[in-house]
């Protein structure tokens, strides 16, 4: 259900070219929302997915302003080994978040 969710995310945004990316994103909400028990995280991802590509599209370059690591000019051996460690971690704290879905907790063996 995971993978016809993606596909079907990808289709509805109706472009060929992006068709693999929405995909893949479309997928990571699916498992989001089937990790989590919820489908507010998801919610919450895209939106603020759609809001970075909003703002970017009225406000040109204000992205690589806010952040200037991300901008390809300015990247550089020291900057791209920061971005690879603060990617590599908020991915470990993805996977970390997922692993305890919401709405379950560890019973004592007390009660």
């Amino acid at each position: 259900s995971i993978i016809l969710v993606a596909i079907l995310f990808g289709a509805y945004h109706t472009s060929l070219i992006r068709l693999l990316p929405t995909a893949i994103l479309g997928g990571t909400f699916a498992i989001i929302v089937y990790y989590t028990g919820s489908i507010f995280p998801a919610m919450v991802l895209h939106f603020l997915n759609n809001a970075l590509s909003v703002l970017e599209m009225y406000y040109p370059g204000i992205l690589e302003a806010i952040f200037p690591l991300i901008s390809s000019k300015s990247l550089s051996v020291p900057g791209s080994t920061i971005l690879g460690i603060v990617g590599t971690l908020m991915i470990f704290a993805g996977i970390m978040v997922l692993r305890y879905p919401i709405g379950t907790e560890k019973q004592s063996k007390g009660n």
